[in-house]
C-alpha cells in the first residue's frame, strides 16, 4: 500500500511540496489528499518498523513497549477526564500487564524467534481475553457483572440475579479431563458455587447504606 501511494503520488506532475501551514491549501487536490495520506502511512510504517521484523518475545515486547510510549495514549486518555477515559486506562493497562507477564513466561520458557503476523495473533487474542474491573464510581450507573468479578469492590446497592438451580449455582458439567471420580467433582463443583454467592453477598455495603435484592 506504501509502495503503490508513492508510486500515485510521484505520476502526479510537477507535485508541489505543501507547507502544512499554508492557509490555501486545496484540500480536494488529489496530490494534496494523496500526500497527507502518504505522510500518515509513513508514521505507521516508522512505528511499526521495529515490530514487523523476526525477533525474540523479550524483543518484541520491548519495541511494543516504546510503540504505546511513542502513541502516547495514556496521556490521551487522561485528557478526557471522563468516565470513558477511566475505562480506557483500566483496560490498557490490564492489557499492558498482561502482556509483560505473557512474554516474561515466552522468553524464558519458548524464546524461539517468530514473525510479525505470529506475535499480532498473539496480541489479538491476548485483548480478546484480558479482562478488568473498574472501581465503583458513585452515582455514575449501574454495573452489569459476574459473581467472580467482583471480589474486593463495595456497591450500596447489589442485585443477584437468577438465583435459580441451574442457573446460579450452574449444574454441574463433567470435567473431560478430570479424573477424580463423579462425586469429587461435584464436591468441587458445588464449593465453588458457594464461594461465588458468598463473594456476590459480600460486594453489598449493608443494610445501613443500601439494598440487596
Amino acid at each position: 500500500m506504501y509502495k503503490y501511494m508513492t508510486e500515485q503520488l510521484h505520476s502526479y506532475n510537477p507535485v508541489e511540496v505543501l507547507d502544512d501551514d499554508e492557509d490555501d491549501i486545496d484540500e480536494t487536490n488529489p496530490a494534496t489528499i494523496l500526500a497527507s495520506a502518504l505522510k500518515t502511512l509513513e508514521t505507521l510504517k516508522n512505528d511499526l518498523d521495529d515490530l514487523t521484523k523476526t525477533q525474540e518475545p523479550a524483543e518484541f515486547y520491548r519495541s511494543f513497549e516504546k510503540l504505546m510510549r511513542n502513541i502516547n495514549y495514556l496521556a490521551e486518555f487522561i485528557a478526557q477526564g471522563d468516565n470513558s477515559g477511566l475505562f480506557n486506562i483500566r483496560a490498557l493497562t490490564q492489557f499492558l500487564n498482561s502482556a509483560g507477564y505473557l512474554f516474561n513466561v515466552l522468553q524464558l520458557h519458548d524464546k524461539k524467534s517468530r514473525s510479525f503476523e505470529e506475535y499480532f495473533e498473539i496480541m489479538t487474542n491476548l485483548s480478546q481475553e484480558t479482562r478488568f474491573n473498574l472501581i465503583e464510581q458513585p452515582e455514575t450507573g449501574v454495573m452489569i457483572t459476574s459473581p467472580n468479578e467482583v471480589r474486593g469492590l463495595k456497591f450500596k446497592h447489589v442485585f443477584i440475579c437468577a438465583l435459580n438451580d441451574g442457573d446460579f449455582p450452574t449444574r454441574y458439567r463433567p470435567g473431560i479431563f478430570k479424573y477424580d471420580g463423579a462425586s469429587e467433582q461435584i464436591r468441587k463443583h458445588s464449593a465453588e458455587e458457594r464461594i461465588l454467592f458468598y463473594q456476590a453477598l459480600s460486594s453489598w455495603k449493608g443494610k445501613n447504606d443500601g439494598k440487596l435484592f
